[in-house]
């Protein structure tokens, strides 16, 4: 529906052919490269050998590509040509898939070159779509959050976007607001006529339910978020504590060097892992103590921040050391909120000395939770990966919600759209002047048409395709 509808306020077409390669880098069994704008299919003629024969559009062909100057043979390839307004980008287009390898396509890349297209810059294919109606904002979006999903949760939810979940919402809460809309600009052209107490009532309780929608999608984001961008677990303490250590046996394979030495972690190494639905970035970081050197010390900052910036910090403690919670008490640790105490080296550790370690930590931590494990047995690592997944599951917003916000740039325009209708409600309460009430509520359209590309401006068009990659 929402394609149908941009598609009539959009028609935009490219006089300027473009290329690209649009698979990763590296060696595969396929390559493919596209070239979009009016005249694609009559520059890559000489390329493929359509200069006599006109092709069946959206019919592959067999063909070899050849250098438009040299005639050299490139490669042999398949191509296909899409027609103005039934392809990806919206223009007339051509598709060329070769064998895998980074020179072949290279070189084919330069041979288009030659013929006269340009490069594609970053995301100006889908950009197209866009502008040519195919797709609104919020679905391009979500094309670019689909190539970058980390988990299947972060999958599903770009997944629903880009088939328009994210527009369906944005139609509903602009039909609700185009509503409110309505009734106060009848207000201002009839002013002589008495508003009746059931239609004020009725307004009222559409801007209420508005406010409250919003209010619901912008609390969702926080969890959204996590559900884009992954989890963020750092994995601090002492030096020789055993972060290194865990990190590995988190990650089930050997990517930390692991040394006896202290200070051996001078930088921190992120790497990510699956729990439950969720991607999880795990950094291993600086061991942090007093006596540091320089180098060792400018590591330890690194830690510092990235403790206080994730969403939860694992702190290995060496559960050997006699005086391992007076030294906690003076640690990072200590300050950190949002932190899980991991006791390490349980298996250097008498049995019976076991339980203490939950009753020391409860007297001294009393708002922190204490998980043993050894790293060197592998005792307590799934209890810690439950931990984990309980904690995760703590921050997500509810599952079974219709829509969950994963984009900074769509909370922020429910926000403002938000803080609009509660002008709109503070001036229907006080009697305000329908004129001012009803600037209030075209702010929140405008709020909400931002989402959707309604109205948008070239600034925000760049700031959101210059994240994309070369070849989307």
């Amino acid at each position: 529906m929402s394609r149908q509808r941009i598609s009539h306020e959009k028609s935009e077409t490219h006089s300027d052919v473009i290329a690209a390669i649009i698979t990763p880098p590296g060696e595969g069994g396929l390559g493919a490269l596209r070239v979009a704008g009016a005249g694609s299919l009559e520059l890559c003629g000489p390329l493929l050998g359509w200069q006599t024969t006109h092709p069946e559009s959206f019919h592959m062909r067999l063909t070899t590509c050849v250098h438009p100057q040299s005639g050299d043979a490139l490669d042999e390839v398949m191509a296909v040509w899409m027609p103005a307004g039934k392809s990806y980008t919206g223009d007339e287009q051509v598709e060329i898939f070769t064998h895998g390898g980074r020179i072949t396509l290279k070189n084919i890349l330069h041979a288009l070159f030659y013929a006269g297209a340009r490069p594609a810059e970053p995301g100006e294919f889908t950009r197209r779509a866009f502008l040519a109606g195919r797709i609104d904002l919020s679905e391009a979006e979500a094309v670019a959050e689909i190539i970058s999903a980390k988990s299947d949760f972060a999958y599903r939810a770009a997944r629903d976007n880009l088939f328009g979940k994210t527009s369906a919402l944005v139609d509903g809460l602009r039909t609700q607001v185009t509503r409110l809309a309505a009734f106060l600009e009848a207000n201002v052209d009839f002013p002589e006529e008495d508003i009746e107490t059931e239609d004020y009532r009725e307004v009222t309780e559409l801007c209420r339910e508005s406010q409250d929608t919003l209010k619901r999608l912008i609390d969702s984001y926080s969890g959204g978020k996590i559900i884009r961008d992954g989890f963020k677990v750092a994995l601090c303490g002492a030096p020789n504590s055993g972060k290194s250590s865990l990190f590995n046996a988190l990650l089930k394979t050997h990517r930390a060097l692991v040394s006896k030495t202290p200070g051996t972690t001078r930088d921190y190494i992120s790497e990510w892992i699956q729990i439950g639905d969720i991607a999880v970035e795990l950094s291993d970081t600086a061991g942090l103590r007093d006596d540091a050197e320089e180098i060792e010390a400018a590591g330890q900052e690194f830690a510092r921040h990235i403790a206080e910036q994730s969403d939860l910090a694992l702190w290995l403690i060496d559960v050997s050391e006699t005086d391992w919670s007076q030294n906690l008490s003076k640690s990072f640790a200590a300050n950190l909120d949002h932190c899980i105490l991991i006791a390490n080296k349980t298996d250097l550790l008498d049995k019976t000395k076991l339980p203490g370690l939950g009753q020391l930590a409860q007297k001294h931590f009393p708002r922190k939770k204490l998980v043993p494990i050894s790293c060197k047995t592998g005792a307590g690592l799934d209890a810690l990966e439950s931990a984990l997944e309980k904690e995760i599951n703590l921050r997500l917003p509810d599952q079974t919600d219709a829509y969950i916000v994963t984009s900074e740039r769509h909370k922020q325009k429910f926000s403002e759209a938000r803080a609009a209708l509660d002008k709109v409600a503070s001036g229907l309460s006080n009697n305000a002047s329908p004129e001012l009430i009803a600037f209030d509520v075209r702010q929140a359209l405008n709020a909400l048409d931002e989402i959707t590309g309604k109205v948008y401006t070239e600034d925000l068009l760049d700031i959101i395709f210059a994240n994309f990659c070369v070849g989307k």
